[in-house]
């Protein structure tokens, strides 16, 4: 069987075959997601996955959120970092039509960052719908339709979490309270952020 890798910006050659954890590097975490644009990059601006995983997980520390469910936050699209990123509609069209391999690769891909990272116990913490991550993920997703999309969110369902109104859970030395910060800022935040909650981890 060929092995099919990705080269990485530390310059690992990460299988896609046979991804292994001690391949993974948050480093590249950081970097790939941080160049990353979000909604196949129909936003408005160049908005990357990077600042989006950490507004995910600014939220859940304005909540009250355990540094473990931050964690989980934050880290909630790195496998993307491996495999790219697919809209929520192309996923859900997928499982229309009875293709499953997508939700699988994305599964055994974030248990594979996870482990290389020696986070495997916040594995838990994604399954389930309408969990806290989910949660947090919606409310920020909401908030950035409204100020980054040409439709400005008028189709969000009205039973979804909204952002809180006040913008205090928002890191102003990252965005500027605006969303759009440049990519090298959106990695160093994402950088920061994850070794802060690490730290605060019992690990």
């Amino acid at each position: 069987m060929t092995d099919r890798w990705i080269e990485t910006r530390s310059g690992v050659r990460f299988s896609l075959s046979s991804p292994r954890p001690e391949d993974v590097r948050i480093e590249d975490v950081a970097h790939g997601l941080a160049l990353l644009c979000r909604y196949n990059g129909q936003c408005d601006r160049f908005y990357s996955v990077a600042e989006h995983s950490v507004l995910c997980a600014c939220l859940a520390k304005w909540c009250g959120e355990s540094a473990d469910m931050r964690m989980a936050c934050l880290l909630h699209d790195a496998a993307e970092a491996y495999i790219g990123d697919f809209s929520g509609p192309l996923k859900d069209q997928l499982r229309d039509w009875g293709v499953p391999e997508l939700d699988l690769l994305e599964d055994r891909m974030m248990l594979v960052v996870l482990q290389g990272l020696g986070l495997d116990r916040v594995y838990p913490l994604y399954t389930g719908d309408g969990g806290v991550v989910q949660r947090m993920d919606r409310a920020v997703f909401a908030g950035e339709e409204a100020r980054i999309m040409a439709s400005r969110g008028d189709w969000i369902p009205s039973d979804w979490p909204q952002p809180p109104s006040e913008r205090d859970w928002i890191p102003t030395a990252m965005i500027g309270r605006d969303l759009g910060e440049s990519w090298e800022r959106a990695e160093a935040a994402f950088l920061r952020h994850y070794c802060d909650i690490r730290m605060e981890m019992d690990l």
